[in-house]
């Protein structure tokens, strides 16, 4: 039987927020301005992580309170806030990489990101939603949209293969659920504790480039995924591959294959996902 706890603040507050010169932002619209902001705005918005589970509430942080974890940057309300935060980051980081639980667990199983204000603790965890409506939605049956929201999220990239181990190994080693890391809404596995601290210290020198996708297509302005088996890294790069023949085609000519890969790629980047 799931039993929802909520800031009593945040209801107090909904009205404002619905009302007032803010509004929500919900569905593909909530998505696209994420995307848009990515580069120039803190993680949550810059909302505090850890004033969801301590406050109940959602509090806006301060840029002077401010910690690094796996390459996104947090504001805090407080520096008591920010100490509880680095000494346990991934507790007070919202379930699903942050996606709206009730669109993600409803029957099209939708990706949309959150309003980093509606939210909802459930067993001590952060869950949230693209609108208030969302969380209604949700309200009706936590348990049955938590359960089918992360059958779907937990999926890992890569087959479950560690993305540290091309670099650090020099070849795919399978991840193990007990390392696990989310990372922009997206689930990795590692092989063992260090990889998992490797990749908290720097994602992005470890993800595939082109998110996995193969660069043979990549550079045809085609997304096709690689084959974790079939890689090569180049310059500390891992380049994942469709098939063999990709990768020998790859290996003939790389630079001119990664400079039109990388122009896709940036392309793909600025669409709303």
């Amino acid at each position: 039987m799931f039993r929802v706890r909520f800031a009593l603040m945040f209801v107090a507050c909904a009205a404002v927020i619905l009302v007032g010169s803010s509004r929500v932002l919900a569905g593909d619209e909530a998505k696209s301005a994420t995307v848009s902001r990515a580069a120039v705005e803190p993680a949550l918005g810059g909302y505090s992580p850890a004033s969801y589970l301590l406050d109940l509430k959602a509090v806006k942080g301060d840029p002077k309170f401010q910690s690094t974890f796996r390459g996104e940057v947090y504001y805090h309300a407080t520096a008591e806030l920010k100490e509880s935060f680095n000494q346990d980051p991934v507790r007070f980081l919202p379930e699903l990489g942050g996606l709206c639980t009730t669109a993600l667990g409803g029957p099209y199983g939708n990706r949309f990101a959150s309003d980093p204000r509606v939210f909802a603790i459930e067993n001590e965890r952060l869950y949230m939603f693209s609108s208030t409506r969302a969380m209604r939605a949700y309200l009706r049956d936590p348990g049955y949209y938590i359960d089918r929201a992360l059958q779907r999220f937990g999926v890992p990239e890569f087959n479950g293969y560690c993305p540290v181990s091309y670099v650090r190994d020099g070849k795919p080693a399978k991840g193990k659920v007990s390392h696990l890391a989310v990372y922009r809404t997206n689930v990795y596995l590692f092989a063992d504790a260090d990889a998992l601290k490797l990749f908290d210290q720097d994602p992005g020198k470890y993800i595939p480039q082109y998110g996995g996708h193969c660069p043979m297509s990549m550079a045809k302005t085609k997304k096709v995924q690689g084959d974790p088996l079939v890689f090569s890294v180049l310059a500390a790069k891992v380049f994942l591959f469709e098939n063999e023949s990709a990768r020998n085609h790859f290996n003939k000519g790389s630079s001119e294959i990664i400079e039109k890969a990388d122009f896709a790629w940036d392309l793909y980047q600025q669409k709303p996902q």
